[in-house]
Order: structure tokens, then C-alpha cells, then sequence
């Protein structure tokens, strides 16, 4: 399913809101969550819980008053009867009265309270929005008296003291839903009739209002807008976009409005808390996240904020948990008060932005089908500014065009004339210097202000013979996409018949039509019933090649457990359709012991095919971790008669986005090596299903390689790998030599038209590796985007630049190239003692004991949470590690085994090689890896774009030294797998610090050949 760490969690909708953020420790441990400083509630009828929540109102002693409505409600573990009732708190949460309203107290039995409010006397009203009456009760909680007002609904007290509210709402007239405009601000009384104030401009779908100590109306309504009136009812000011485009940036207000003592005014946007500094220059903004990767998405449920007397921000939850995953994080409804930091700028989830940017909508509209150019042309693209309420009438844009290294080919400046507050349309093109990915970033400014920004991804390959290629008809289909597979270059595709009987069969149509392979998963144990399978097999009988029986067993069962159920439904598949394979049990993890206990049961007699998902907890490709799991199954399948039978890998994510940085370029590269990895272990792109293709589904493993921005670096990337070996068989791999082997590999593809050699290094910096070639004057070169070029062959041998990208070699017939060997022989590093300068807690032994150690479970030299590699704390830089001998070595070359970037694993970035020679520290090579500085960005789930690809290693050759010791001088490594300060700026932002850099090493080798 998805990765171990993250299993449980889904991508969840419903009405939901940024203050539920604020409760999610409490539903577990009764602690406070972090920014709350009081909490109470939860479901149930007893003093101090809640059913059917639909308001709060503080008094001016700082008593919280709650009221609820009568309508049933329900949470995972029970239903609840309204309470149809009005509790008061103390400031501190504990319950110190309550009293129906029902007829009882003198109140119809058609009462349906909406808002409440309390007056400087103690006075509590109550507004009944569907019978078109106030009500007033006494303190003593009997009702005082009832007060006519047709639609009212929002209520507040004054700073007067007194209470006003302002009708206007969507009512029922004669059976039809009629708009009824707000255009007064009653004044209420207990005892005799009130004022009103008429508002010059009325407001459509009244929300709130609040008044502050000037006697200025805050109103929010209309379309998701805030009004600001004088206290004579004089529009003063409008703010917020006027669109319903559920964005997140402060423009569009919902529910809720309050001001604070000093007049600043508060609200919510469709995610976040929100707060204008009284002269509504700046709009701060809390987000609502339980996790760092879950926005919260309201729907249309109110959720109210209030301000004591010492503007404490309170608000309240209003649901019952509905979804089992919110039972673990929350319990609903509560009141809370926000903790005095929670809306301070730089604080977990809070932002702080310029006002004379809201209402600015820019998009880059699709203007080549897709975001997809097949040749070199200059691209057209197109700017809009959306029809919307503006603060500013005057901006200006430019644009800036990387490739996939970060580097920048175009920018420009582009002329946005607006009018009014209608769309406005530019149009700009680029051109692409070569075949390849590229982000296009737009940031729009006022004056020297920076307002709104956008940024897509395009990209621009070739036409291949053989393999889709994408038209305008061609729209996203969502999670399973024919098209989009076989462009990509991955050609199979895994479909769920519990989606529906119907789109199953439309996805096979699409299947056979783009040329894409399937494969059936009867994904839970409800499902695999004989039932049910026989009714699915037997519809689909010829049309589906392998059924894969659960998904992800050892998340629901045992393994004998699970074999139990094969049996049952194994034969079925096979009665019904002869022809059909069976599959399973693609264990997560590929954990050993399940399956050896699978095999005991009998389970290796019942599949045809046996399935992994091979996550090990870190997402990194480590070739020395899955050469060692692969082969330990493998040895398994032996031993129990399967050495020949086949092993598919039916589910991978490798992730696009972390904690708001993009890393498309670390993505491709792992996507890349994972395909090429696997197939020299046997396992086939036709068998080897990257399941995560398009955006959707679980936004906690955001690893799609196809966003709503566009295409990832990957899609291209696997592209051209599926169009150099196409019609070819993988024959074997290249032989780099013993220690070339540790830093490059080669695989090998033939037909009777030539061959494909396909090179990369695993993590290296870029180097040139010579090749002795037979026959040809030249080799035929494709980068890992598809361009094309050719290097000489002199005097039998060529140099090729090999990068962590694949680079093809495309060989004639009867043409031969073979790989210069690396062979440095002994590694005198085995009997250095290792030193550092800083401090650590790491067994530093382990630098030179042989053994390649691991970051992922199940390996006897590895670990997920603490891996037994050498950790060292990097305070300041730099920072020197240290390798002393008995006696003075030859040393020319020194391979740094590193760490991958990966959440909290440190890449190490650039270091010099120092030796000691007759007592002096002398330099002996400088080494930098190249990297672009982080840019930001507006993508899904991104602020920012990194260009760190998989630097893990590096192989340093020199003149030899003969030296008493050598050091390596730390520079500079990456923090977690931000490779700077502006990607570790987006990482605090999404997580709430950033992660440390350290210096990370596996092993050291030095050699004097």
C-alpha cells in the first residue's frame, strides 16, 4: 500500500477546519495540542461534552456558552441525540451551568438555534435563523422573552455592551430558496426595542459580524468576501477575492469574523486561520494540519471565532469524528483557546503576507495539450489574472525557465494591463535549447511587492515509434491512466475490480488501446470471497492475464492465515479462467519471516507468480541493500522449489515532494535506478508496476510523478529508457572492474538491429569512463532526455561522460563496447585508525570494517530508525575526519561511500582531501558538487524546487601522496534532504524546524594503485 512510516494514513475530505489542528494530542493522551492553551469538550450528553454543536459566545468575565441543536448525530462509536441545550464554562473549561431549550422552558418545539451571544447584564440570546426569532434568556436560564427578527442569524455583543444582530441568509419563502440580502444591524434589548444601523451596500449570504471599539462593522458574506463598514454604515473597504475557487491564501473568508481590542480582525479561509493587522496591510495566516502533510479542507460547516477581554482568540469544532483516522488525532467537538504564539510569523504553519496581493488569481493556462512539446519550437504560454476583487489595479511579471538541474535557460518580463476587476490574458513563449524538463515560474509584483505566483512543469521529448503519444483528446483519468502509463514508458498497470464491474472493463478497453499490460488485484479481504472472485473472474475471463489475491496481506493477517484464504480462492481463479495466473502475496516490506511462513504453509503451491512491494522504510535505492533482500528471497524461492518461478514487484513510490520541496530531479534519478536495479535482479519493467503514477489518492506519500502542475522529470526520464530498449533483451550487465562496480553500472540489451548499453554511476560526481569499441569510427550517444549525439572512437577507444542519469549507447550491429576496469587492488584503509574533530556517537569502526551498511529494515547491517553508519555532529564547518596508518602509504585514490539525502540522512556535498607529509597537512584535491541554488516555487504540496539529483559517493583519483594520514575537510553536506537554506526554509515551514545537516558516512577505502 504505502510506505511502512506512513501506512495508516489517507488523503481525507469533509468539513473540516484549521482548528482541528489544534486538537489532535488530546484525542490520544488528554494533553494539550500544540497552540492551544485551553481545550475541553469532546461527544457525549453529560456536562462538558457536546451533540450537535452549533456555537459559542463569551460573556464579559471571560464564561464560555455553548449551544446545541437537537438534530442526532454520531462519531465512530456511538450516536447521540441533540442536547438541544446551552452550557456555560469557565475560562478554564469546567462546566458550571446548563439548560434545555425545549418546551419546558417555554420554548417551541420546532426551535432550531443557530448563534448565541451574551450582554454586559448577563442577558444570553439565542438567534433561530428557520423560525425568524431571538431569543433572550436570564441568567437563572429561563427564557425572558422572544424578539421577532425574520432571517436573523449572526448575533454578537457590541462594546456597548448590548447585543445586535444582523438578519439576512437564504430563506424559504413559499417553498422556493430565496436570497435575503443583510441591510440592517439591529440593536437588541431585553426590555425595550433597539436601534439599527442600515448598511450602504446590503451583503448577499450573511456569514458574522463583529463590531469593534469605533463602532466599525466587520461583516463576512457575499461570495466568501469581508466588508468593513463605518459606524454610520458606510462601505469603508471590501476584501477577498470574490471567486469560489477554495484557495488558501487569505482572499476567501468563510463562517466567521471577530476583532480584538486593538482592531485586528480575524477569520478563516477554506484552510487556515486567518488575521489582519488593523490597518489591513498584512494578513497572517495559521494553516490546519494534523500531520505536516495534510491541509485541512473545509467544506460548508460553520466554525466560529470569538476574543475575550484579553484578546485570547478562541473557536470551536463543531463535527463529531466521522472517520476513524480523526479518531486517532482528535476528538470533536471542543472549544479551545488558541495559545498567545499562534499566529506569531515563523511559528509551525503560520505565514505572514502582504495585503495588496489578495484577489490576484495568476495562472498559467494549458496552451500545449498536456504541457507536452514534441520538438524544439518555441513554447506558447499564457498568464492569466482571474476575474476578481483586487487591491491593487497596477502589476507587473516576470518568468523564469530551469531545466532539471536548476539551471536557467529563459526569463522575461511580461506586460499584465488590467481592467477593473475582469480577466486579464498575456501571452509569452520559450524556447527549449534541447529535449528535456522544464519549470516555468511566474511571479507577479506591484511596485516592488511581490503579490501572487505560479509555476508549472513542461516538457518537451520525441515521437518514438511504438509508444503513445499524448493529444489534446488525451485528459487525466485520474488514478489509472492507459495513456499516461505508456508515454511514460511504464506498461503496467494494476486496476481494482471493487471500483466498479463497469470502469474495471473501461480500463481494460483503455489497457488494449494504448498497449498497456494488466493485471487484476483483489485488494481487501472482503473481496477475496469465492464469491465474489468467481462473479469478477468469470466476467472477465481471457481479458485479465494475472489476478493478484489482497493487497498487502501482512497489514491484515497472518501469513498460514492468509494462505488459508489462497486456498480457498486459487482454485476459483483457475476454474474459471485456465488461462489466468495467480499472484501474491506481495508482501510490504519483502519481510522474510512472512514469507518463510508462507512457504511452510503451503502457499508457494498455490501462486504462479510471486509479488513483492519492496519499500524498506526510507525511499532511497540502495543497490547493496536490494541486491542482498532480492537475493535472500530468492534463495527462499529456491529452497522451496521456486528458483524458477516469477518474481513481480507490484507496487513502488519514490517521492516527488518532502515537506514542501520539490525534488523531481532525486526523484527521477531513484525512479531510473529502481528499473534498471531490478531488472539485472531478474524482475523486468513489464513486471515492475510504479503504482504512484498520477497525483491523487494517498496525499501522505505525495510520489506521483505526474502532478497537477504536469509532468515530472521521471515521466521523460522513463520515456526514453522504455524507447532505447525496446525490441531489445536484457542480456547481462557491465563489468566496471571491482571497485568500478561500487561506483558505475551497465546493463546490456540486444536484437538483431544492435544493441543499447545503458550506463549511469550509482551517485557519483560526473566522470568519463573509456570504452574499447570494435567496429565504427563512432559511438551512437542518448541522454537520459533523449537527445542524440556521438563521440570518436581513436585508436579503438571512446570516452563517454556518464552521469547518475542513464546515458545510452546505441551500437550498431556487430558493434562492441566494453567498460575500462577499475581494479585498485588492496585497501589500506582496513588497518587505519579513523579520528574526528567534532563529536559523535557513532561506532567509527565502521568506516572501514568492509560492510556497506544500510538504512533500511531487515538488512543484518542496517536498521530504518537507527542505522549503524558513522554519524558525526557538524556544529560549525569545517569539520575534519581523520585516517592515521602505522607507517607512511601510497595513496592515489579514496572512495567516499556517503549517505543518500533522505528525510534525516545527510548527504555529504563537497570536502577537500588533505595529507600529512613529513608532519604538515598539505591539499591534495578539492572536491564540489554542483548544484543550483533552491528556488521557489507554487507546485502541489511545494514552496520550493531543489535540484539535488542522488549524490551518495565519490570516487577521488590523484597523483599519489605518500602520507602518514589523510583527512577529509567538511565543507558542506545537505540537511536531511534539503540540499540549502532556502529548501531547509520550505522543510521549517512544512515541519516546524528543519532538519540538522550532519556528516553521514558508510565506509572509506583508500588504495595506492
Amino acid at each position: 500500500m504505502v510506505h511502512l512510516a506512513l501506512r495508516a494514513v489517507r488523503a481525507i475530505t469533509g468539513p473540516l477546519t484549521a482548528l482541528l489542528a489544534l486538537a489532535y494530542v488530546a484525542g490520544c493522551a488528554q494533553a494539550l495540542s500544540p497552540g492551544v492553551g485551553v481545550e475541553f469538550g469532546g461527544s457525549g450528553s453529560e456536562p462538558g461534552k457536546f451533540a450537535d454543536l452549533r456555537a459559542f459566545a463569551l460573556d464579559t468575565k471571560g464564561n464560555v456558552y455553548t449551544v446545541e441543536g437537537a438534530a442526532e448525530t454520531k462519531d465512530l462509536k456511538a450516536k447521540f441525540p441533540g442536547n438541544l441545550r446551552i452550557q456555560k464554562f469557565d475560562a478554564n473549561g469546567a462546566p458550571l451551568a446548563q439548560f434545555p431549550l425545549t418546551a419546558a422552558n417555554g420554548l417551541p418545539a420546532s426551535v432550531d438555534p443557530k448563534r448565541i451571544a451574551v450582554d454586559a447584564a448577563g442577558y444570553i440570546y439565542v438567534t433561530d435563523n428557520v423560525g425568524g426569532v431571538v431569543y433572550v434568556f436570564g441568567e437563572d436560564g429561563r427564557l425572558h422573552k422572544s424578539i421577532p427578527v425574520p432571517h436573523a442569524i449572526a448575533i454578537k455583543r457590541l462594546p456597548s455592551g448590548s447585543v445586535a444582530v444582523l438578519p439576512g441568509d437564504r430563506a424559504i419563502v413559499r417553498g422556493r430558496n430565496v436570497l435575503t440580502p443583510g441591510t440592517q444591524l439591529i440593536t437588541l434589548s431585553p426590555e425595550a426595542a433597539g436601534s439599527s444601523i442600515t448598511l450602504d451596500k446590503p451583503v448577499d449570504l450573511i456569514q458574522d459580524f463583529d463590531v469593534d471599539k469605533d463602532g466599525n462593522i466587520y461583516v463576512v458574506g457575499g461570495t466568501n468576501q469581508l466588508f468593513k463598514y463605518g459606524a454610520t454604515g458606510k462601505l469603508l473597504r471590501t476584501l477577498g477575492s470574490g471567486m469560489k475557487a477554495r484557495l488558501s491564501d487569505g482572499s476567501q473568508y468563510m463562517f466567521t469574523v471577530a476583532v480584538d481590542s486593538k482592531g485586528n480582525v480575524y477569520t478563516m479561509d477554506y484552510s487556515a486561520v486567518v488575521k489582519f493587522d488593523p490597518d489591513f496591510k498584512t494578513v497572517t495566516l495559521h494553516q490546519g494540519k494534523y500531520s505536516w502533510f495534510d491541509d485541512w479542507n473545509l467544506g460548508g460547516s460553520y466554525f466560529p471565532l470569538a476574543v475575550d477581554a484579553s484578546d485570547h482568540l478562541w473557536g470551536a469544532t463543531l463535527p463529531l469524528v466521522t472517520h476513524k483516522l480523526f479518531d486517532r488525532f482528535h476528538y470533536r467537538p471542543v472549544v479551545l483557546r488558541m495559545a498567545d504564539k499562534f499566529l506569531v510569523p515563523g511559528e509551525l504553519g503560520v505565514t505572514q503576507l502582504n495585503t495588496i496581493g489578495l484577489g490576484v488569481v495568476a495562472t498559467l493556462q494549458e496552451t500545449i495539450p498536456n504541457n507536452i512539446a514534441y520538438d524544439l519550437k518555441p513554447i506558447p504560454l499564457s498568464l492569466s489574472i482571474a476575474a476578481s476583487h483586487k487591491n491593487t489595479q497596477s502589476i507587473a511579471a516576470s518568468y523564469q525557465v530551469y531545466d532539471v538541474t536548476g539551471t536557467s535557460i529563459a526569463n522575461g518580463s511580461i506586460d499584465v494591463p488590467l481592467t477593473g476587476d475582469a480577466e486579464t490574458t498575456q501571452a509569452f513563449t520559450f524556447t527549449p535549447p534541447r529535449y528535456g524538463w522544464y519549470l516555468v515560474a511566474v511571479n507577479v509584483s506591484a511596485g516592488s511587492t511581490p503579490i501572487a505566483s505560479v509555476s508549472r512543469y513542461y516538457g518537451v521529448t520525441k515521437q518514438y515509434p511504438g509508444m503513445t503519444t499524448l493529444t489534446a483528446e488525451n485528459k487525466s483519468t485520474g488514478w489509472e491512466d492507459a495513456a499516461r502509463q505508456t508515454f511514460a514508458g511504464l506498461p503496467l498497470m494494476r486496476l481494482h475490480p471493487a471500483k466498479g464491474l463497469d470502469y474495471f472493463d473501461k480500463c481494460l478497453i483503455d489497457a488494449k488501446k494504448y498497449g498497456a499490460s494488466v493485471f487484476g488485484q483483489f485488494s481487501e479481504v472482503k473481496d477475496c470471497t469465492p464469491e465474489n472472485v468467481r462473479a469478477v473472474v468469470t466476467r472477465f475471463r481471457g481479458r485479465v492475464p494475472v489476478w493478484e489475491v489482497m493487497n498487502e496481506p501482512n497489514f491484515k493477517m497472518p501469513a498460514d492465515k492468509y494462505v488459508e484464504l489462497l486456498k480457498q480462492v486459487a482454485p476459483v481463479i483457475k476454474e474459471c479462467d485456465p488461462d489466468a495466473k495467480v499472484m501474491g502475496p506481495d508482501v510490504c516490506g519483502i519481510q522474510l519471516p512472512w514469507y518463510e511462513v508462507f512457504y511452510a504453509s503451503g502457499g508457494g503451491k498455490l501462486v504462479d507468480i510471486l509479488s513483492i512491494h519492496d519499500y524498506e522504510g526510507h525511499e532511497t535505492i540502495d543497490p547493496e541493500h536490494w541486491r542482498w533482500k532480492i537475493g535472500a528471497l530468492r534463495a527462499m524461492m529456491a529452497k522451496n522449489g521456486d528458483a524458477a518461478k516469477p518474481l513481480w514487484q507490484t507496487e513502488r513510490a519514490i517521492t516527488g515532494v518532502r515537506g514542501g520541496n520539490f525534488l523531481g530531479a532525486a526523484q527521477a534519478v531513484r525512479v531510473l535506478m529502481h528499473r534498471d536495479l531490478l531488472e539485472t535482479l531478474g524482475i523486468p519493467g513489464e513486471e515492475n508496476s510504479l503504482y504512484y503514477m498520477t497525483q491523487g489518492g494517498y496525499s501522505s506519500v505525495p510520489s506521483y510523478i505526474w502532478s497537477g502542475a504536469g509532468p515530472h522529470p521521471a515521466v521523460f526520464g522513463l520515456r526514453v529508457r522504455q524507447a532505447m530498449i525496446a525490441g531489445r533483451k536484457y542480456t547481462g550487465t557491465l563489468d566496471f572492474g571491482v571497485q568500478g562496480n561500487e561506483i558505475y553500472q551497465g546493463l546490456k540489451y540486444e536484437s538483431q538491429e544492435g544493441s543499447t548499453l545503458t550506463v549511469r554511476n550509482l551517485g557519483a560526481l560526473d566522470s568519463m569512463v573509456r570504452f574499447t569499441v570494435s567496429g565504427g569510427d563512432s559511438v551512437a550517444i542518448v541522454d537520459a532526455f533523449g537527445n542524440e549525439s556521438s563521440v570518436p572512437v581513436v585508436a579503438g577507444s571512446c570516452a563517454v561522460k556518464v552521469t547518475q542519469w542513464p546515458t545510452y549507447l546505441r551500437l550498431e550491429k556487430g558493434q562492441t563496447a566494453v567498460p575500462e576496469k577499475i581494479n585498485l587492488g588492496v585497501n589500506i584503509a582496513k588497518s587505519a585508525k579513523f579520528s574526528y574533530s567534532s563529536t559523535t556517537t557513532s561506532d567509527i569502526t565502521v568506516l572501514n570494517n568492509g560492510i556497506l551498511e544500510a538504512t533500511h529494515s531487515g538488512n543484518p547491517h542496517g536498521d530504518t530508525k537507527n542505522p549503524p553508519v558513522f554519524i558525526g555532529d557538524l556544529p560549525t564547518t569545517p569539520q575534519t575526519l581523520t585516517m592515521d596508518f602505522a607507517t607512511p602509504q601510497v595513496v592515489s585514490s579514496l572512495i567516499v561511500e556517503g549517505l543518500h539525502a533522505d528525510n534525516a540522512f545527510c548527504a555529504l556535498l563537497d570536502y577537500d582531501i588533505e595529507a600529512k607529509v613529513a608532519g604538515k597537512w598539505v591539499p591534495v584535491q578539492q572536491v564540489r558538487t554542483p548544484l543550483a541554488k533552491s528556488v521557489e516555487v507554487t507546485t502541489p504540496q511545494c514552496t520550493v524546487a531543489s535540484w539535488l539529483q542522488d549524490t551518495n559517493r565519490f570516487y577521488n583519483h590523484f597523483t599519489p601522496v605518500t602520507a602518514s594520514a589523510l583527512r577529509l575537510v567538511v565543507l558542506r553536506t545537505s540537511m536531511g534532504y534539503a540540499p540549502d537554506d532556502i529548501a531547509s526554509g520550505a522543510v521549517k515551514k512544512a515541519w516546524g524546524k528543519p532538519l540538522p545537516a550532519m556528516f553521514m558516512l558508510r565506509e572509506l577505502e583508500a588504495y595506492a594503485k
